[in-house]
């Protein structure tokens, strides 16, 4: 019952026999800067379910997912490891778990089912962990991850979340905001953010974003959960971060224009 709860609470926080099949094409994802390798990359999936149902009908529960295998050489080992890890980890961080592969965490993830059919008397209650990981941007020196994850596991409704994750192309390491920026971008950065938020929801400069935006406070601030593309930056709220669930999630994207000062070569 600990690991259920834990489980729950991650998803208000925040993401037949298995097997990996990879698709025979090789895909690269175009570079917005010609000079620059890039990324090549096969598709590849992974599906269980519970004693083999059709994840497709009623009361099945299953795992899913779908992500990109790095080919480059320099990158495979970091990228994909990390991508992998995310994937299969996140569901279970608050309990510090991690995974061996994916059919490891379908078998902890199957016996929480198991346990809520004792607890629930809910007829045909299932759970789903869905995953989706794609290269969505890609420059001359980065290119970034999203990763979208759908998981049930019974209540009022389903969670999801998404998140970004950037990699640098010659490394293969996770970039930070600090990798991106100049100290002292701070300011700057959430600046801009406002303003675009407030553009964004037809708000005017001196307007509470709390009682006119619908945000838990009166302020509204970069996370770590961003996208890069050559000219700009875009910032991902997910449910439950910044506002309640029944606004959803929120993006904003600001020019890099106006952070020229403050970017590194």
């Amino acid at each position: 019952m600990k690991k259920l709860t834990a489980l729950f609470l991650f998803c208000i926080i925040l993401v037949s026999c298995g097997k990996e099949e990879p698709r025979t094409e090789v895909k690269t994802k175009d570079s917005e800067s010609p000079s620059s390798g890039n990324i090549e990359f096969v598709m590849k999936e992974f599906s269980k379910s519970y004693n083999n149902c059709n994840k497709d009908s009623t009361g099945c529960t299953y795992i899913s997912f779908k992500y990109p295998e790095i080919l480059n050489e320099n990158l495979k080992s970091n990228v994909n490891r990390v991508i992998g890890s995310f994937l299969k980890d996140s569901i279970y961080s608050s309990e510090g778990k991690s995974f061996k592969d994916f059919d490891e965490l379908a078998v902890s993830f199957f016996a929480d089912y198991d346990t809520m059919k004792k607890l629930s008397s809910v007829k045909d209650i299932a759970f789903a962990l869905d995953g989706t990981a794609e290269i969505v941007s890609e420059t001359k020196d980065n290119f970034t991850v999203s990763v979208n994850c759908y998981i049930f596991i019974g209540g009022a409704h389903p969670n999801s979340y998404m998140s970004y994750i950037v990699f640098g192309k010659r490394s293969g390491d996770v970039l930070s905001l600090n990798n991106i920026f100049k100290p002292g971008y701070d300011s700057l950065l959430n600046k801009l953010i406002d303003e675009a938020f407030r553009k964004q929801k037809g708000l005017s400069p001196t307007d509470n974003l709390q009682t006119k935006g619908n945000l838990f406070e009166n302020k509204i601030t970069h996370n770590n959960n961003f996208m890069i593309t050559n000219d700009s930056i875009s910032f991902y709220y997910n449910n439950y971060e910044i506002a309640a669930y029944v606004f959803g999630p929120t993006e904003i994207t600001v020019p890099l224009s106006g952070m020229k000062e403050y970017l590194k070569d």
